[in-house]
């Protein structure tokens, strides 16, 4: 009985403490806006009672929206958020998907945008929302609201995505986060046309960033799906031999391509040695598995068979070969163009003269070691040498110079 005594005394005393919701205009708000990420920036309002009404200097501000701000303001906290009062404009959010899905192959198109507007994913990417950076400007939002009686409570926020959640109210001595967007939503009905983060207070950009969200989630299944839908006979050949992750069709830069092709990691019965496999595709034109299926295993053997590269694999457990290959050999044409760039650029001439007929033969690793990685080159006749490295690198390779040959052993080699 003591116990139960205890509990409601508490219970009493805890909503004692919470300040009474409030539903009267306010005598005062003022509101600052500003943002640092790129150029500092700033704006501020200040809405006073007046006797013809609330005015901030320029504008007659409605009271309604005052008593709405207040209301929000000094209403209990929202500890998390609830979608359904995200209000979002399925129409809008309909439009956003349609727009972000115009570049994938029309079924795949079709079932994410069907995905995005289905009511049952809204809670998982509502909930993203207000986890993800959206920017990296640096908004800050503080609002003082000065009530009937002198009682002030404050409104802070420096989240980076629309509708700013959440908001830290500070009223009296408490401090609560509020995940409730009616609170941004009243701060941004008193704001004028333009004015700064305007927009993002409001929630302008909710539906396309629960969009952009979702292709974050789902990037896997996109890209998977869009390369069946476009190449799926010819994939079906290498899926049936090799599983294969972190598929991408379009548009790369990188070692081993410029122009449209599907990237896929390709792994191997053996857990040390994978394939980083690109192949053009265009929309008329996707190259053939057929090289990549015939040399894959010959070249997974060759390189382990490497003497100091076999060694590293020994004594370094945690650490992993990348084979690439592009197309029809390891090195394509971007890739041996690069190279020898690189080279010369780091006065290694000689050596991409001694090597420049031998790369269409040779064939590009990666070396990775859990955050460390670096790219080797090995020679026809095994001979190999590092054409890019990220400190701190590997441990366990012959030398951490770029651009020095070293023989099949690990030693320096003979120097063009």
């Amino acid at each position: 009985m003591f116990l139960v005594v205890l509990s409601l005394l508490a219970d009493l005393t805890a909503a004692s403490s919470t300040p009474p919701r409030i539903a009267a205009a306010p005598d005062r708000v003022t509101i600052h806006v500003t943002q640092s990420g790129w150029g500092f920036k700033q704006q501020s309002l200040d809405i006073r009672h007046t006797d013809g009404g609330f005015s901030d200097g320029q504008r007659s501000i409605p009271e309604p929206l005052l008593r709405a701000l207040v209301a929000a303001a000094t209403a209990p906290p929202a500890a998390r958020l609830d979608v359904a009062r995200l209000h979002v404009d399925v129409a809008a959010l309909r439009r956003a998907a349609e727009k972000d899905a115009a570049n994938l192959p029309p079924k795949v198109a079709a079932r994410f945008v069907e995905r995005v507007c289905d009511p049952k994913n809204l809670p998982d990417l509502g909930a993203s929302l207000v986890q993800s950076g959206w920017t990296d400007d640096s908004p800050r939002v503080e609002v003082d609201i000065t009530l009937r009686g002198g009682e002030h409570v404050l409104l802070r926020t420096t989240a980076q995505g629309p509708l700013m959640l959440p908001w830290q109210v500070l009223r009296g001595n408490r401090s609560d986060d509020s995940y409730d967007p009616d609170l941004a939503r009243a701060v941004a009905a008193l704001l004028p046309p333009k004015f700064l983060n305007g927009s993002r207070i409001g929630g302008e950009y909710v539906p396309d960033e629960l969009v952009r969200i979702a292709e974050g989630h789902w990037r896997a299944e996109l890209e998977r799906a869009s390369a069946d839908e476009k190449y799926g006979a010819e994939l079906a050949r290498l899926r049936a031999r090799f599983q294969i992750s972190r598929e991408h069709v379009g548009l790369m830069m990188g070692f081993n391509a410029n122009d449209e092709v599907w990237n896929g990691h390709v792994a191997t019965s053996d857990p040390r040695i994978s394939f980083d496999l690109w192949l053009t595709a265009t929309k008329d034109y996707f190259a053939s598995t057929e090289p990549f299926l015939r040399d894959a295993d010959a070249l997974s053997r060759r390189v382990r068979a490497v003497p100091w590269i076999a060694r590293l694999l020994q004594s370094h457990p945690k650490a992993t070969l990348s084979i690439q290959y592009r197309n029809d050999r390891s090195l394509g044409a971007y890739a041996q163009t690069q190279i020898l760039e690189d080279l010369r650029r780091a006065n290694k001439a000689a050596l991409a003269t001694t090597v420049a007929s031998l790369l269409d033969r040779s064939v590009g690793v990666y070396i990775h070691e859990q955050n460390r990685w670096a790219i080797w080159i090995v020679l026809p006749d095994n001979r190999s040498f590092m054409t890019f490295g990220m400190a701190p690198m590997p441990s366990g390779m012959p030398l951490e110079r770029m651009g020095e040959l070293v023989t099949p052993d690990g030693a320096p080699a003979p120097g063009p």
